[in-house]
């Protein structure tokens, strides 16, 4: 019973780490999309001017649609 009740404080430790993990994680997700967002920007708005950015703004632009494509939630079917 001793073991048991020591896996499962251990269990508890590690739920608590693997949670601070998942929040930092997705905090530091979140600040590199807005960044890319930022710079994606910056490009469509030079690409007007300097016309070799066309092309990089297009490719970034693809790569966005790629992400909102995965991004969308299952929803189960009822």
């Amino acid at each position: 019973m001793e073991l048991f009740t020591a896996m499962t404080d251990v269990d508890a430790v590690i739920a608590a780490l693997a949670a601070g993990v998942d929040d930092t994680r997705m905090a530091v997700g979140g600040e590199a999309m807005q960044e890319a967002i930022q710079v994606y920007t910056y490009v469509k708005a030079a690409a007007k001017t300097t016309p070799g950015l066309k092309a990089v703004a297009e490719q970034l632009g693809e790569r966005f649609k790629q992400a909102k494509r995965k991004k969308k939630p299952d929803t189960p079917e009822e």
